[in-house]
């Protein structure tokens, strides 16, 4: 019984497993904070429309909303203000 078993265990593992795919999984969990960090500073621009009646003209205006939250994004990249369209924007390629 002991060298049936010895046996099979041997044999499972020379079998290949396939290993995960740890970039992809970084790359994704990257990609769901910047998208959550994206939802909650445009929640801070609608928090701001709502107590001064308008909407922020420039990012120096959103300063005590946005007290806390980096502007960095998780694996490189930047959130920017953009006025015209009233929405924080990212941009994987600043720094």
């Amino acid at each position: 019984m002991g060298i049936l078993l010895l046996t099979i265990v041997t044999i499972s593992c020379k079998k290949e497993l396939p290993l995960p795919d740890y970039a992809k999984n970084i790359e994704v969990t990257e990609n769901v904070a910047n998208v959550t960090t994206l939802r909650l500073l445009n929640m801070k621009i609608e928090e701001y429309q709502d107590d001064h009646g308008m909407y922020p003209e420039t990012i120096e205006d959103l300063k005590p909303y946005i007290r806390g939250i980096s502007l960095k994004g998780e694996g490189g990249g930047k959130y920017y203000y953009d006025g015209d369209d009233h929405e924080f924007k990212f941009d994987p390629e600043q720094d």
